[in-house]
């Protein structure tokens, strides 16, 4: 009994292969940010493949594309309050869930920094097609960014 509930509990997970042969094992919720592999996994009538080959893409921009994903899918932290009945208790909690929110705004964007600060602007453009062909819009956005704020890239 003990067995079926902990299976209950255990995260879906796909497993996608690079253009160069890795295989990446996710969680589904790291894989929904990816829309390309959102319509397979959600298609109606088709069930999706053991395995969801990427053919445009090699390991090693998966990986930071999967990264990103990863940071951007978890959920945010929950607060838990002792009384919620008493106003200025209520605003305690939006004040609080605020900049639990601005904390981890704050946090992704010193991750996405790491992630790109070792690349030059080939790897990175490899990393907006890989980015482009996931339907991860948000990773092109960020790189964009890090590009236009980068000094050694700039006119």
């Amino acid at each position: 009994m003990s067995s079926s509930s902990s299976n209950n509990r255990n995260p879906k997970v796909v497993t996608l292969r690079s253009s160069d042969g890795i295989e990446f094992i996710i969680l589904e919720r790291v894989a929904l940010m990816m829309h390309m592999i959102k319509l397979v996994i959600q298609h109606p009538i088709i069930l999706p493949p053991a395995v969801i080959p990427l053919k445009k893409i090699d390991g090693k921009n998966l990986a930071m594309v999967i990264e990103y994903c990863d940071w951007h899918s978890r959920p945010d932290p929950v607060e838990e309050h002792s009384d919620s009945s008493e106003p200025l208790i209520l605003r305690n909690m939006k004040i609080k869930s605020l900049h639990l929110k601005i904390s981890k705004i704050h946090k992704l964007k010193k991750l996405e920094f790491e992630l790109f600060k070792n690349l030059d602007i080939k790897e990175m453009l490899a990393l907006v097609y890989a980015a482009d062909d996931l339907g991860v819009s948000g990773l092109s956005d960020s790189v964009a960014l890090h590009l236009l704020e980068d000094q050694k890239f700039s006119i």
